[in-house]
């Protein structure tokens, strides 16, 4: 008799063995539990970030950079100097020029000279008119006279056009020249930030050299959408941004700005976003990826994402697996909407569907985030 139970409690235990090997020997299927919620028609799109002004401000002209008023970090406001060029020389030629305009102006302000002619031939005119008429002096010579009036006339006005041509040909050169020395002095042409200077002080430059770098501070994102994810896309719709230098925080924003032509080689189209960020924390340059959502239904039956392969479904029902065709609604980046095929409560199988086969066993592991 104690034999006897020898053999039971040996084949007890090597069947207890045997089940816990067998179970250990299924294998792991990380689940989620579909439920009831909002479902989002949604299209994913690469990003990037830009600024709405990002310039780099040149030289005009050739010339030594005598000065860089402006650093790395600095904030500028449209109109500031950023940068000065050498102007010694063209200093030197316009105070010059100036003498000379004003010795110009000087001089155009006196009485001509031939002003006191005309007067004496006026006065020699009258005596000549009052001998025509008393028959003291022939007509011709009261004719000669008038025509002497004429002439000194034509001389004064000739030596007036003379003088406003002189000064305003000084004038026009002395414009120039200031224009000149305007042109060595570079300026921002918006609000904004120095983010890079690329040139310094004593540097010898040639024109249209980048200077330095402005970066006006507001921001908008770039989505670049393929073609056929463009269709419904309309201004205003939510878009959500998750970009690479921060993994963990997402970014909202609208739609602003629909591209008016599409990339025929990628074929792409792209879309303008403006996003909140009172942080500060959108640099131009960033990427990452974004979801603009289309449309949303309420009360939609939804698993996560990874659980949707094509139209299949893996499913455990008391520890075995079924595959399910079902019928896709609106999909979001991480939930899918299943208008067929899936109930609220099934148990679907997020991830691992490659070691599981129809009719098999496995052991259930729920997804850690759903």
């Amino acid at each position: 008799m104690k034999h006897l139970w020898k053999i039971i409690l040996l084949l007890a235990a090597a069947g207890l063995l045997v089940w816990v090997f067998a179970g250990r020997l299924q294998p792991e299927a990380v689940v989620a539990e579909a439920r009831r919620g909002t479902a989002f028609d949604a299209v994913t799109g690469t990003v990037e970030v830009f600024a709405d002004f990002d310039m780099r401000l040149k030289t005009e002209r050739q010339g030594r950079l005598a000065e860089v008023k402006a650093n790395v970090g600095d904030i500028v406001e449209k109109g500031d100097v950023v940068a000065r060029q050498e102007s010694r020389t063209l200093d030197l030629r316009i105070e010059s020029l100036k003498l000379r305009l004003a010795a110009a102006r000087e001089r155009q302000a006196l009485r001509n000279p031939r002003e006191f002619d005309i007067e004496n031939v006026e006065r020699e005119l009258e005596a000549v008119r009052l001998s025509v008429e008393m028959n003291q002096a022939p007509r011709s010579r009261l004719e000669q006279v008038e025509r002497e009036l004429e002439k000194q006339q034509v001389f004064h006005e000739l030596d007036r056009i003379g003088q406003r041509e002189q000064t305003a040909l000084l004038e026009n050169e002395l414009a120039q020249l200031e224009l000149e020395r305007d042109l060595l002095t570079v300026e921002a042409t918006f609000d904004g930030e120095i983010i890079e200077q690329l040139r310094f002080a004593g540097d010898i430059l040639g024109p249209n050299t980048d200077l330095v770098r402005v970066v006006a501070p507001g921001r908008f994102l770039e989505l670049t959408l393929n073609e056929e994810d463009y269709f419904g896309v309309e201004r205003d719709q939510r878009v959500t941004v998750r970009l690479a230098s921060y993994p963990d925080r997402q970014f909202e924003g609208r739609v602003d700005r629909l591209a008016g032509a599409a990339d025929p080689a990628e074929k792409t189209r792209k879309v303008t976003v403006r996003v909140d960020d009172d942080e500060g924390l959108l640099a131009p340059g960033l990427t990452g990826e974004a979801l603009l959502y289309k449309d949303t239904r309420e009360d939609a039956v939804l698993v996560p994402r990874r659980a949707l392969l094509g139209n299949r479904v893996f499913v455990l029902v008391d520890g075995r697996v079924e595959v399910r065709r079902v019928t896709p609604g609106f999909l979001g980046l991480d939930r899918a909407e299943i208008i067929d095929g899936i109930e609220p409560g099934d148990i679907v199988v997020v991830e691992n569907q490659s070691l599981l086969r129809e009719g098999g066993r496995a052991r259930a592991r729920e997804a850690r985030r759903w």
